[in-house]
């Protein structure tokens, strides 16, 4: 499925404050991806990779190269290619010697210095923006179950934030959301759901329920679902089941998380 179009709005700025846009984005981009990698420690980095493409609608070459930027990724490659670039190798001959295309080897290396592309920096400001926006209402979102606060209210706005998100079903096919406006520019209560394939609605009122029937386990820990269905029957309830694993409303089996990361 083809990724949303994004309108990019002009950022104007001196080359300070294009620094704080970029340090800021590179510090988002760190913290979604969540720990230190280093395949020297046999830990798989797949799944975060994936999540930083995902959530900024970046390849994985350039989140790549934003995490080694922030020196928090290494691998074989990346070290390889750091040695010979210390080592005076020009880029031809770190292609020839590590058999990289030139656009990998320059995945493998950090930004000497900030991207100034004004293009650019709109997006990353915007990026920062969305991340902050959908990070801020998950957290009030956890807040209010807590504290037995307005759980509905918050669910909604969270719902709000994650438009144009790729998510994933536990059968792993993607879909994304927004939600329908008025013609007052207010949002209503349905969910326009776009897959590959099709486009289908989903109600608020179906995800309010689906919430009132997770919020019934009174365990310290989310809920663990084996399926979709395993809620209840529900209208759209495959699309809900992807958005609360993902809001931490839930838990599912490995297996099905692997699907709704998008591993095979």
């Amino acid at each position: 499925m083809g990724r949303p179009k994004r309108h990019i709005i002009p950022y104007c700025g001196d080359r300070e404050q294009m620094e704080k846009v970029f340090r800021e984005y590179l510090d988002y981009i760190v913290d979604c991806f969540g720990a230190v990698y280093d395949d020297r420690k046999g830990v798989s980095e797949s799944a975060s990779l994936r999540s930083v493409c995902e959530e900024f609608g970046i390849s994985i070459p350039k989140a790549r190269k934003l995490l080694i930027t922030a020196g928090v990724y290494s691998t074989e490659a990346s070290r390889r290619v750091a040695e010979l670039s210390a080592s005076g190798r020009s880029l031809e001959e770190i292609m020839a010697e590590t058999g990289l295309s030139r656009s990998s080897v320059s995945s493998y290396q950090p930004y000497q210095k900030v991207p100034y592309n004004m293009a650019e920096v709109s997006r990353h400001a915007a990026d920062s923006r969305k991340y902050r926006e959908r990070r801020k209402a998950v957290r009030r979102l956890q807040d209010q179950i807590h504290a037995g606060g307005d759980v509905e209210d918050a669910l909604w706005q969270t719902v709000i934030a994650y438009q144009n998100y790729p998510f994933r079903t536990s059968s792993g096919l993607t879909f994304s959301y927004t939600v329908r406006q008025k013609k007052n520019g207010e949002y209503s209560g349905e969910l326009l759901i776009s897959r590959k394939e099709s486009s289908k609605t989903l109600t608020k009122s179906s995800m309010l329920l689906a919430l009132q029937r997770v919020l019934e386990h009174s365990s310290p820990e989310p809920p663990l679902y084996a399926g979709p269905k395993a809620i209840g029957q529900i209208f759209g309830i495959s699309y809900i089941y992807s958005l609360f694993w993902k809001w931490n409303l839930i838990r599912v089996p490995e297996k099905v998380e692997k699907k709704l990361q998008g591993k095979r």
